[in-house]
C-alpha cells in the first residue's frame, strides 16, 4: 500500500488533499480486513490487553496464555474476559 504525500501537491487544491487523506484511511481499513475470511477470522497475537474501548463498545483480541494463543474480550469498563 502506497501512502500519498500531501506535501508534494500544488498549493490551492486543499480539497484534493482532504480526498487523498480519506483514500489513505480507506486503504488502511481495507488492509486490516485482509485477515477476515468467509470461514474464519485470524487474529494476530498481542503481548498485552488493549486500552479500554469507548462507552458501549467491546474489543476482541488474541494474546498469549502460557504459550498458547487465546481469545479475550475487554469491555467499556475495562473488564477482561477470557473466552
Amino acid at each position: 500500500m502506497q501512502n500519498r504525500d500531501q506535501s508534494s501537491m500544488p498549493v490551492g487544491i486543499h480539497h484534493v488533499a482532504k480526498l487523498m487523506e480519506r483514500i489513505n484511511g480507506l486503504e488502511r481499513r481495507i488492509a486490516a480486513l485482509e485477515n477476515v475470511r468467509p470461514d474464519y477470522i485470524e487474529f494476530v497475537q498481542r503481548s498485552g490487553d488493549p486500552s479500554t474501548p469507548a462507552s458501549n463498545r467491546a474489543r476482541l483480541y488474541c494474546k498469549d496464555n502460557a504459550g498458547n494463543p487465546r481469545l479475550y474480550q475487554i469491555d467499556d469498563l475495562g473488564n477482561v474476559n477470557a473466552l
